[in-house]
């Protein structure tokens, strides 16, 4: 192929990559408004179901389309004949483009994390939970989050056994990476589910909840914190998956 046709290649896909940040940063600034403003509207369980789902699907297409582009405008610079003795080619060669794509992805994911926090949860008073009725919640929740992550690591292990044991075709390879893709992300979702709605009942706990040593520690327990090792985990770990299987 003509070489000049290389780099148009390369900046046609620099330049989607310029336009899906642009949007990608326009609808969630957009969206940020919308949360600021909306008032009344969230109360509203389809509007916050529309907006979740537009913000977790409208991410991953933005995330799926930027990674894309990303690897497009990287084996187009190395298809160039005499690039990669240059200087810049060089610096190419050391560029760490895994760590790029996995900051990507938890970058996103922080933001989809926050604004679904400020969808779903609420400070308007509520009436509270009997104690024995919020015990047993938060229990069915927790094993909900166990569940999730026991299946991740089986989903790690089974992963790592079908690497170990024979090479895969490229087409088995691609097709396990959707799988695993799909699975992690629905384990992400469930676990998130989860975590959130343990993190919501704090407010459902009565006077004399609170005045106990569990209810003094559930109050002051840092779930911002629980929330961004969760989305480490349970995306990291798929993500990594797939580069382990696509290597």
């Amino acid at each position: 192929m003509d070489q000049n046709r290389y780099m148009q290649m390369a900046l046609a896909r620099a330049a989607d990559i310029r336009t899906i940040v642009i949007s990608f940063t326009l609808a969630h600034a957009t969206l940020s408004v919308v949360l600021g403003f909306a008032g009344a509207g969230l109360d509203d369980s389809g509007i916050r179901l529309a907006l979740a789902a537009w913000i977790v699907l409208g991410s991953l297409w933005c995330v799926a389309f930027m990674d894309d582009a990303l690897q497009d405008v990287n084996a187009a610079m190395r298809d160039i004949e005499g690039f990669m003795d240059t200087a810049m080619g060089k610096r190419l060669e050391k560029a760490p483009i895994i760590v790029f794509r996995i900051a990507k992805v938890v970058i996103v994911a922080l933001i989809v994390i926050a604004e679904m926090m400020a969808i779903y949860w609420s400070n308007k008073k509520r009436r509270h939970m009997k104690s024995k009725d919020l015990y047993r919640w938060i229990d069915h929740r927790a094993t909900m989050l166990w569940v999730s992550l026991k299946c991740l690591v089986f989903l790690t292990i089974g992963v790592s056994l079908v690497v170990a044991i024979g090479d895969l075709s490229s087409g088995a390879s691609t097709a396990l990476s959707i799988a695993v893709a799909g699975i992690g992300f629905f384990l992400w979702f469930a676990a998130f589910g989860a975590v959130m709605d343990i993190a919501t009942m704090r407010n459902d706990m009565d006077d004399d909840l609170k005045g106990s040593a569990f209810g003094a520690n559930f109050a002051k327990a840092p779930f911002p914190v629980y929330f961004v090792l969760m989305t480490l985990v349970m995306l990291g770990t798929p993500v990594m998956l797939i580069i382990m299987l696509k290597s």
